[in-house]
């Protein structure tokens, strides 16, 4: 399972594709590209789970965010299998500027301060409301008793 799907590859390689979709008849096959979105998000994952956070992400704000690294990092590999060896403008390979784009995001991800790994750590740091009872659930809850003959 990754954060994007099919349709998110497919549009950043539609000047490539014939008809702009994937299919068994192309190359690389639909099949092959879903196995690739499900190796970035694997990839995603282990650096989110390097900040000690759970992984597969299920904050809706930080998947949209995902969304975008997981489809260039999968359209960068699909890219390279459409032309595998060939060059495009300035020699570069036909997915260089895919694939550029991605390690950038891996890199950025990999900060404590990324706004992701911020929003995350926020996520799961939040208990809620605090309580007497949420601070120490095995007390009585009973407030000392004190009166005025008492000695301190």
């Amino acid at each position: 399972m990754g954060y994007c799907d099919i349709t998110d590859i497919e549009s950043r390689l539609s000047q490539w594709l014939s008809g702009n979709n994937l299919s068994e008849d192309t190359r690389p096959t639909r099949i092959d590209v879903e196995g690739f979105i499900t190796d970035i998000a694997a990839e995603l994952d282990a650096i989110i789970a390097g900040h000690n956070l759970t992984v597969p992400v299920t904050n809706t704000t930080a998947v949209a965010a995902l969304k975008g690294y997981n489809a260039t990092g999968a359209s960068a590999i699909a890219a390279n299998a459409m032309f595998p060896g060939q060059v495009g403008a300035n020699d570069k390979a036909y997915g260089a500027e895919l694939e550029k784009s991605y390690q950038t995001a891996l890199k950025r991800l990999e900060a404590p301060q990324h706004p992701i790994i911020m929003l995350l750590k926020e996520a799961t740091s939040s208990t809620g409301p605090e309580s007497n009872y949420t601070r120490d659930p095995d007390a009585d809850g009973m407030e000392p008793v004190i009166t005025k003959d008492m000695v301190f």
